[in-house]
């Protein structure tokens, strides 16, 4: 068993309601759980804080597809996988014919929407401006939304039928466009 495709995103770019609409298809399987971590080596940009799923590697991996069928597409979703920057040799090793999928949205609006979203879950308090958000949280805020070198160590590493760049532009205006050229891309 090996999983066909991963979605390595950057996060607040519509990535969840990608996997929700792929995951009702019926020739595609992705766990329940998203975010698995399997081939990231480190967490974010935080070269200090090791992944502890990467103990487990191999064991637990799989038993996250065990519900799957034989026929169905396998896929997952996790925001580090494009900026660890061992991931995409990881996943190389793991399948060499795997299909990657990468949404985007513009830098300003995905930095913005992650504020908003730390004000929501609190890690930033809501007095806090984003000018000083940007300051305290820059690598989540700011460094998450320039993706070119992140995509470019993906670029270097599979060949150009393996990667999907999506935007969240394209989301906006016609989802179901968009999602037939994903399910064309994986199926």
């Amino acid at each position: 068993m090996k999983v066909d495709f991963i979605i390595i995103w950057a996060n607040k770019c519509g990535t969840t309601w990608l996997a929700k609409m792929l995951n009702q298809h019926k020739e595609v399987f992705i766990p329940e759980q998203k975010e698995l971590h399997y081939f990231n080596w480190k967490f974010g940009t935080d070269s200090s804080l090791e992944n502890p799923n990467r103990k487990l590697w191999d064991k637990r991996y799989e038993k996250f597809f065990a519900k799957s069928k034989e026929w169905e597409f396998k896929g997952e979703w996790t925001p580090v996988y494009l900026f660890d920057k061992e991931a995409p040799e990881n996943i190389y090793k793991y399948n060499p014919n795997a299909k990657l999928i990468a949404m985007l949205r513009h830098p300003i609006e995905r930095s913005f929407s992650q504020y908003l979203y730390f004000i929501q879950k609190g890690i930033v308090d809501e007095k806090t401006t984003f000018m000083q958000a940007i300051k305290d949280e820059y690598d989540s805020i700011i460094w998450r939304s320039l993706c070119y070198e992140q995509i470019k160590r993906y670029q270097k590493k599979f060949p150009k039928e393996n990667l999907l760049i999506l935007f969240h532009d394209d989301l906006k205006k016609d989802n179901k466009k968009l999602l037939e050229q994903v399910e064309s891309f994986i199926l």
